[in-house]
């Protein structure tokens, strides 16, 4: 099994361009994505991914999503009274 590789960056082109440079490489093989346009709809496709595959891509986004959230918000030391 593989290793995650994050791609974070605040300029939606950057991650655009590397995503791009990896798949003209051949290193990436399928594609899972969703986006929300300016207008308020929401853009949403995949390419190369059977069902099964789509779903594990979609885990690893509900991880990444869960991992944050416990990031903001878990406390692992507390002073009680």
């Amino acid at each position: 099994m593989g290793k995650v590789l994050k791609f974070k960056d605040d300029n939606i082109v950057t991650v655009l361009v590397d995503l791009l440079e990896m798949a003209k490489s051949g290193e990436l093989e399928s594609i899972l994505f969703a986006g929300k346009v300016n207008d308020g709809n929401i853009v949403s496709g995949w390419s190369n991914a059977t069902p099964g595959h789509r779903q594990e891509l979609i885990g690893h986004v509900q991880i990444d999503v869960m991992v944050a959230v416990m990031d903001r918000n878990y406390i692992l030391e507390r002073d009680v009274e």
